[in-house]
């Protein structure tokens, strides 16, 4: 007796056809972004006392 596989094998096509596109899209390379424009480098502190400025906010 043979049996029928149509079904997972639509199935494994259509996802393997619909990945190929987003893993083109990942592959893309760009350049990679500068350090000063992730961190923003700005020191905390109270209005009243600005000289106390820390960049973690904690007062250290």
């Amino acid at each position: 007796m043979r049996r029928q596989l149509w079904g997972p094998a639509l199935v494994l096509a259509l996802v393997t056809s619909a990945a190929s596109p987003a893993s083109a899209g990942a592959a893309e390379e760009r350049e990679p972004r500068p350090l000063r424009e992730l961190y923003d480098n700005r020191a905390v502190s109270e209005d009243d006392r600005p000289g106390a400025a820390d960049f973690d906010g904690q007062g250290r």
